[in-house]
């Protein structure tokens, strides 16, 4: 496959997540008391992205991957 054309999901494959904090613990993103905050706060609510591969696994760079030179 070229391009962005997503991989064919693996049977079995179970990714871990990370936990994602309640919507109620988030800082919040506008704050009325200051006013520059209008001009810098999102206009629409975030929303989440699912985690890639590359994001949850990550690269090896502990002991498993060091070679003694």
């Amino acid at each position: 496959m070229t391009g962005t054309t997503p991989a064919p999901a693996v049977p079995g494959l179970h990714l871990p997540r990370y936990l994602r904090e309640e919507a109620a613990a988030r800082t919040p993103v506008g704050f009325a008391e200051y006013r520059s905050t209008a001009l810098r706060a999102p206009l629409r609510t975030p929303v989440d992205l699912p985690h890639r591969l590359t994001e949850v696994t990550g690269p090896v760079l502990g002991e498993d991957r060091v070679l003694p030179t």
